[in-house]
């Protein structure tokens, strides 16, 4: 998905999002971009919006990453792109919570040394909470 069909998509000129480099959009522009992509336009300008009202412009350069992002995705099937979205989701969610990465516990008993298998079970009952989490 380039800028330009993304423009196109908004009811724009082809080339109307470019011109935000040099430009600052219009805010209905900014609604009608937020709407084909799907997000809000605060997500759109990257969660900050400022109070004097300058429009933070989108990186251009970065335009050939996304685009790059946009066509491997475009070729994976439903599944896979909804696996692709709640997986992004899920990130973009754990790097704003602030929790750490890590969940740490102590057994009651500090003579007991965990085997193997304890080990398996343990990462398997943790799995099975993620996954059920994953799916809400």
């Amino acid at each position: 998905m380039s800028l330009q069909y993304v423009a196109e998509k908004a009811s724009m000129g082809k080339n109307s999002i470019y011109k935000w480099k040099t430009q600052t959009p219009q805010t209905d522009k900014l609604i009608s971009v937020a709407k084909v992509l799907n997000v809000s336009v605060d997500e759109l300008l990257g969660n900050s919006v400022s109070t004097d009202a300058t429009i933070h412009r989108i990186d251009i350069p970065m335009e050939k990453s996304i685009q790059n992002l946009v066509n491997t995705f475009s070729k994976l099937d439903e599944e896979h792109q909804n696996r692709v979205s709640n997986y992004a989701k899920f990130q973009l969610l754990d790097q704003q919570s602030q929790q750490p990465d890590t969940l740490a516990a102590h057994q009651a008993d500090p003579s007991h040394i965990i085997n193997d298998d304890e080990a398996n079970e343990i990462t398997k009952f943790l799995d099975d909470i993620i996954d059920r989490h994953e799916k809400k």
